[in-house]
Parts: C-alpha cells; sequence; structure tokens
C-alpha cells in the first residue's frame, strides 16, 4: 500500500491526525472500514518512555509506582507527553535509572488500599 494523504495538524488536546492509506485488494476487508494501526515516527533521543500498562490514571492524572531499593512502591504522579498507543513519552515525574513497575501495578493498587482491621478484644 501506500500514503495517500494525512492531516496537518492535531486538536490541542489530542495527538492523533487522520491518515489515509491505499492497500493491495484483500477480500478479509470491506472497503471503507475503519483501522487502528501504530506509525512509528523519527527516533527521539534522551526521553523517558514507560509501557502504558506501567501507568495507572486516578481523576484524570497519570502515575506509575516507582521501586525502591527497600521493596516499598511509591506512587508518583507524572506529566506525560506522546504515545503510540502502546508506550509514552514521561515529560516529568521520573529520573533516568528509576525502576518502576510495568506489569502489575494495579495489584500493587489494590494492596496499597487494604488496610488490616484491629484486633477484636473485650
Amino acid at each position: 500500500g501506500r500514503k495517500i494523504a494525512f492531516g496537518k495538524s492535531t486538536a490541542g488536546n489530542s495527538f492523533y491526525i487522520p491518515v489515509y492509506f491505499s492497500i493491495d485488494y484483500d477480500p478479509g476487508l470491506i472497503e471503507g472500514s475503519f483501522a487502528e494501526v501504530f506509525l512509528i515516527g523519527e527516533l527521539k533521543e534522551n526521553m523517558i518512555v514507560v509501557s502504558n500498562s506501567a501507568m495507572m490514571e486516578e481523576f484524570g492524572k497519570f502515575y506509575v509506582f516507582v521501586a525502591h531499593d527497600d521493596g516499598d512502591f511509591v506512587k508518583r504522579f507524572i506529566s506525560t507527553g506522546y504515545s503510540d498507543g502502546e508506550s509514552t513519552v514521561v515529560m516529568d515525574g521520573l529520573y533516568e535509572n528509576e525502576k518502576i513497575v510495568s506489569e502489575g501495578a494495579y495489584l500493587i493498587k489494590l494492596s496499597q488500599m487494604t488496610t488490616v482491621a484491629p484486633a477484636h478484644n473485650h
């Protein structure tokens, strides 16, 4: 296939632009249908990028769990940038070589929400 047209700008709160392709005939595809695709642009250097599975959302703000040497995990809010649907650029809130939870972040969130009931006594 080949690219035939694309949008020139994005909305202020979106990083998506329409791109139109012409592709070879495939009987499994229906003319005019939509597809979700991920296009890789130019490589950027010196950026911190995390897997979308590492990010949690709370009231519209994103955070990750940062692993500490003592085994604890600390919730840290981050500012996000561009995303390709699988990974997202972190603009602020993380530093190079920090370890974060990339899978199972929801389980850590649940474990931090639980509390121990007080002992029963008479």
